[in-house]
């Protein structure tokens, strides 16, 4: 399988790490890169340094962004997994520099139309990133 990678502005605290680790653990293939927070425009430009490093799928995690159920997105990633590594982009509170990434973006995906820290946000996706596997495997953790 390819590879997943998450980008994400901020360093998680204790207990948020804490949570990271157990999925990492759990998710063969995922490598997560910190960004340090500073501006979006800072933020964004060294996202597009670490991107420019592999040729990857870009998703944007956007409140704008398309919404889709756990199996919808099970599916997407792993039709995307078998051409491409994926790497999702989280941004800082101010979020990114939407214009310093035209051309980079592949897709927007929205896990719901409210806005979340980007601790809480991180360990969602890494948890939906779990289900999807498992759902891939029809296990019975991805009924729930």
């Amino acid at each position: 399988m390819r590879k997943i990678y998450v980008i994400a502005v901020g360093r998680l605290s204790k207990e948020y790490r804490q949570l990271e680790r157990e999925f990492l653990k759990r998710i063969r293939n995922l490598e997560i890169i910190e960004i340090r927070r500073s501006n979006s425009r800072r933020e964004t430009k060294e996202m597009m340094e670490k991107l420019k490093s592999k040729d990857f799928y870009v998703i944007l995690c956007d409140v704008k962004g398309k919404l889709m159920d756990s199996f919808k997105f099970s599916n997407f990633l792993f039709k995307l997994l078998t051409t491409k590594d994926v790497c999702f982009l989280i941004g800082g509170p101010d979020g990114v520099d939407e214009d310093m990434l035209k051309g980079v973006v592949n897709f927007k995906l929205s896990f719901s139309p409210m806005t979340f820290n980007h601790e809480v946000f991180r360990i969602m996706l890494l948890e939906q990133i779990y289900r999807a596997i498992k759902i891939r495997e029809a296990h019975p953790y991805s009924l729930h």
